[in-house]
């Protein structure tokens, strides 16, 4: 049996032996061969209640009733068949798990609940060097090489998508024992399965290969950058990291600048890592983030902070600088970086002229940075490109404040200071010491009335939430795409949800979520003072020529789409005047491709739709104030998309939440799956049409697959 990819639903026979007792004469043995493994083929030897992820390994079986040479040329056997499916049974029902401990060696079968879990204990029994002598890793180790760090590099690197459940599974001393067990390139070679796995952005791995020596490293395909045509992109040859690479004795040992942490340094604060190599150090990580928070993991913005880390751990040797700006990402031509900035994502408030006269040259502070307290200057970085960078105020001032430098992530992006995201002002929240959550996950099955609730992940996948609502990694960091779900739930039920509130489902969100009991949804999310819609929805599920109703007062403008009754646009005057705000956004929207008609109405207007979805006491017990002031914005898009793709008169209104979410079944959830079994009863068509009821299968963006299943 070999462990090539996974999900596995399939029954594989390592070895197969047939005692034939007849003649040459009655069958060649050719024949005989074929007709045994059509038998094989068709039948169905995968025990009953087996989850999807699960695997099953059963030392041996054995056909106890002769079969006649004439019944092989039957497709199926029922006596056979059922003999041998009730020796599987029997084997599943008594099957040893290796996760709970040591297990005897004349163990006949022996269970893992999924890939991650198998690949765990395979990968601590080789670091004991225990492997080998055990009969059921000996399939898998078939053409796997002996010394243990050749074989974790070779079994990681096929199995990447688990990989970051299996060093988080391990301890600290576990995980960074495995790893310094890799050469320099295994290491590269476990990290660019990892990225294939996850579509991951390259420019991390770029750089970690340039620096490594020349024998180390693998060709590396053309790099792909903005050019400055607008929506081109061209390949250039220059690598991230120059030419040059750090010596022997410095790849050797882990480098850590105070005044630059790597974006995983929470998973990562006491653990003893200067044994680590940058590469090792990165493959950690970045595992451990892929882990706690996929789609952050995923983002730009974490690669950008993690070559920044990379960059202050060359800055010494003077190489080239391997950072790219936030303006190259998005393929803003360095030289229209001042001016107005168009809301291609949710972020991204056009900058006024107030905003613009009140920044003081960076020759007249000089002086006063150098002499303030408590901020030290990255290694590289000029006095003068310090004041350049985007400082905001977590006060929600106007008056600018400069951040220390220690803390793990670089100078806020000019896209998060227009959006009114402040680095520092996030709800304090614990990590564990070891790189896991200890909590075990109900694998054994959670009965729920509100199955349906989990359709709400296609969500993610349409809307491209969490990592399109903004271009730097800060929505995707505070809010997972468990939260979103379980947000969009909660708001979408309203007070139809007092009927469900003890619905195990809830539990389950929170764990998948990793959260903490008591823990409101959203802690982690930073502060938003502007909100708009992202310019790919109003393009792909909207209008195409909307009607839209400008509302302002004295402190902030909203703008609404007058026939979908949803809120479009939500920001801060920030000493503009209503007409000049309105205009700055209609024409930033307009700039990007969406035909809008808009008419100014004034506070007092009787025919205006109400530009916030309220939010019930329980739904508001349920998470954070910054998510609440998120999901009360959201949610009429969300209302209105999905009474669009649904297309049925039951689903409208308040019926939305009853019609799709009750759907009574049975979740089976794991470290790398998750399973609805439902009965076919709740099979509803106009949720077919829609394809909310499709597998979503492998999720990148939370680390697992999910499955329905209707029996």
């Amino acid at each position: 049996m070999r462990l090539t990819a996974w999900p596995r639903a399939n029954t594989e026979v390592e070895r197969l032996t047939i005692r034939y007792q007849g003649t040459a004469d009655e069958i060649d043995p050719t024949t005989l061969r074929l007709r045994i493994e059509r038998l094989l083929e068709v039948e169905d030897l995968q025990p009953a209640g087996l989850p999807s992820g699960a695997i099953l390994i059963v030392r041996k079986l054995e056909g106890r009733s002769p079969l006649p040479i004439a019944a092989l040329a039957r497709s199926s056997l029922p006596a056979w068949r059922e003999g041998v499916r009730g020796q599987v049974q029997a084997s599943y029902a008594a099957a040893a798990c290796p996760s709970n401990g040591p297990i005897s060696s004349g163990a006949a079968s022996v269970l893992f609940s999924d890939a991650g879990e198998l690949l765990t204990c395979l990968t601590r029994d080789l670091l004991a060097g225990e492997a080998r002598q055990r009969w059921y890793w000996q399939p898998l180790l078939r053409g796997i090489p002996h010394p243990a760090g050749a074989a974790l590099a070779s079994l990681w690197s096929n199995q990447a998508s688990a990989l970051p459940t299996v060093l988080a599974a391990l301890t600290i001393s576990e995980a960074t024992s495995a790893i310094t067990k890799l050469s320099p390139g295994e290491v590269l070679s476990v990290a660019r399965a990892l990225h294939a796995s996850f579509d991951l952005p390259s420019q991390a791995l770029a750089a970690l290969q340039n620096m490594l020596p020349d024998a180390h490293r693998a060709p590396q395909p053309p790099r792909i950058v903005p050019s400055a045509s607008a929506g081109a992109y061209e390949p250039v040859s220059a690598p991230l990291v120059g030419e040059s690479f750090l010596p022997d004795e410095q790849r050797e040992r882990s480098i850590h600048p105070a005044t630059v942490q790597p974006p995983w340094q929470r998973w990562l604060a006491n653990a003893p890592t200067a044994s680590l190599s940058p590469q090792a150090h990165y493959l950690l990580g970045l595992s451990l983030s892929l882990c706690h928070t996929p789609a952050f993991a995923r983002s730009t913005a974490f690669a950008q902070r993690t070559v920044s880390w990379l960059h202050a751990l060359t800055a010494s040797l003077e190489l080239p600088d391997t950072t790219t700006s936030t303006n190259q990402v998005r393929g803003i031509p360095e030289g229209k970086r001042e001016g107005h900035r168009y809301p291609e994502t949710a972020g991204g408030e056009a900058p006024t002229a107030r905003t613009r006269a009140e920044v003081t040259p960076p020759e007249s502070r000089t002086d006063t940075l150098r002499d303030t307290p408590g901020i030290e200057l990255p290694p590289g970085i000029r006095t003068d490109e310090y004041e350049r960078l985007p400082h905001h105020d977590t006060a929600g001032g106007d008056t600018p404040s400069a951040p220390a430098l220690t803390e793990a992530a670089p100078a806020e992006s000019e896209a998060n200071l227009h959006r009114g995201i402040s680095k520092g002002d996030r709800t304090a929240r614990s990590y564990p010491e070891t790189a896991g959550d200890s909590r075990p996950l109900p694998s054994d099955g959670l009965p729920t009335r509100l199955g349906g609730i989990l359709y709400l992940l296609h969500l993610l996948t349409w809307l491209n939430l969490p990592a399109g609502w903004d271009d730097e990694g800060a929505f995707a960091e505070g809010m997972s795409g468990w939260a979103i779900v379980e947000a969009f739930a909660r708001g979408l039920s309203g007070a139809w949800l007092t009927s469900y509130a003890d619905d195990p489902i809830w539990q389950l969100l929170a764990m998948l979520d990793g959260r903490q009991p008591g823990e409101p949804l959203g802690a982690g999310l930073r502060r938003q003072t502007a909100f708009r819609l992202p310019t790919q929805w109003l393009l792909h599920f909207a209008p195409a020529a909307p009607n839209w109703l400008a509302i302002t007062d004295d402190a902030r403008l909203r703008i609404i789409d007058a026939d979908g009754a949803y809120l479009v646009v939500d920001v801060p005057l920030s000493g503009q005047t209503p007409e000049e705000a309105v205009f700055l956004e209609v024409e930033a929207y307009r700039s990007r491709g969406i035909d809008v008609q808009w008419r100014y109405s004034r506070p007092g207007e009787t025919d205006k739709p109400a530009p916030l979805s309220p939010l019930t006491s329980i739904i508001l017990a349920s998470m954070s104030e910054r998510a609440a002031w998120w999901l009360e914005r959201v949610l009429g898009f969300v209302r209105y998309f999905m009474a669009r793709r649904l297309g049925d008169p039951v689903f409208d209104g308040g019926q939305l939440a009853p019609a799709l979410f009750e759907r009574p079944g049975r979740l089976i959830a794991g470290r790398t799956h998750i399973d609805l079994y439902m009965d076919m009863d709740q099979i509803s068509l106009p949720i077919r049409r829609a394809g909310f009821d499709r597998d979503p299968s492998w999720m990148p963006d939370l680390g697992r697959i999910v499955l329905f299943h209707f029996d």
